[in-house]
């Protein structure tokens, strides 16, 4: 694509999209064309806020629009399935909130279209996009970490209605987390257990790459509280909270095992001093995923989460809600 913007059309103007996604339009190299939804008052609220041209009725009024390159799509599961098959079916790459439709059926949807149709499709996991989880695996990739052995991790969040809300709209993104850092899964076994409604969900997990991982992800605690733990044979990287970030390392051997202080590193965003990179939209992730996307989109490239990476996330969520209690045995290539 030869311009330098990308032109967006945006369906979905509710309180997520107002709160992060819309806000990190202004980041990137993008054109906010035009903006939908179903509430009238809240699509003139958001063409006001974040300078729409226009504001379109209805979705498919939207996707069929000459003027627009991409769309934006931030919703129930089930509008990112139609609006995102319809946009890329009329020419249009698509970014889409996760997860990927709202069912396993409904992600390969979306991937066999992206790939019939060679549109752009970006799954919206921003945690990849985190300042502190994107730092981890920087370092991941340097010599003194080793290669990966192990991880840990925790995803704990308040209740939720029911089990498929629990996981399609947060286990996904441990999930999707664990395998950035990790690489593919081969072999997934479940422990469960249900409380009041609730539930927890403790995961083994194998690696592609031989690697091993423990996955805990529950609905049985009052607010949010995540962590990760990443092994490599020389160092320990943990990310609590997406606050702390530490690096442990060893700086001996044999039984004398003696901490000095620069076997640990740590950083942790400056919150006492306001700029851009410690905003909520950087912090998060929600702005690097939108530079992602719309810098993709111009270059030519696919965008990373996309259609694949969505699928393989649904078939381990499908797994959890249908049959977690024999083992999932997952080959390297998803088959269309």
């Amino acid at each position: 694509m030869s311009q330098s913007l990308v032109r967006v059309g945006f369906v979905g103007c509710g309180y997520h999209a107002s709160l992060n996604i819309l806000p990190s339009l202004r980041f990137a190299p993008i054109e906010l064309v035009a903006v939908c939804d179903l509430n009238r008052g809240r699509a003139e609220q958001a063409a006001r806020r974040f300078g729409a041209k226009e504001i379109v009725p209805t979705a498919n009024d939207l996707v069929s629009r000459k003027d627009i390159d991409a769309v934006f799509v931030v919703g129930p599961p089930s509008l990112h399935t139609s609006v995102a098959i319809s946009a890329m079916r009329a020419g249009k790459h698509v970014f889409m909130e996760k997860p990927s439709g709202d069912n396993l059926v409904q992600a390969r949807q979306i991937q066999q279209t992206a790939r019939e149709t060679g549109r752009a499709c970006m799954i919206g996991f921003m945690k990849r996009f985190a300042d502190t989880y994107s730092r981890a695996k920087t370092l991941m990739s340097e010599t003194a970490f080793g290669h990966p052995t192990h991880i840990f991790g925790r995803y704990g969040h308040w209740n939720m209605n029911c089990l498929h809300d629990h996981l399609v709209y947060m286990s996904v993104h441990l999930i999707d987390l664990v395998r950035f850092f990790m690489g593919d899964y081969a072999r997934l076994t479940a422990e469960v257990n249900i409380r009041n409604g609730q539930y927890s969900f403790a995961i083994s997990a194998r690696f592609d790459s031989g690697a091993v991982g423990n996955l805990v992800s529950t609905a049985q605690q009052p607010r949010v509280q995540e962590r990760v733990e990443i092994t490599g044979e020389r160092q320990l990287i943990v990310v609590d909270n997406l606050v702390n970030l530490e690096i442990h390392s060893s700086s001996c051997n044999g039984l004398d095992r003696n901490i000095e202080l620069s076997d640990i590193q740590t950083y942790r965003p400056d919150f006492s001093i306001p700029n851009l990179n410690q905003n909520n939209l950087w912090f998060q992730g929600y702005a690097g995923e939108v530079i992602h996307f719309a810098e993709s989109v111009l270059a030519g490239r696919s965008p990373v989460p996309n259609a694949d990476d969505g699928v393989a996330v649904m078939r381990i969520v499908d797994w959890l809600e249908h049959d977690p209690t024999h083992p999932l045995e997952l080959p390297q290539v998803e088959e269309s």
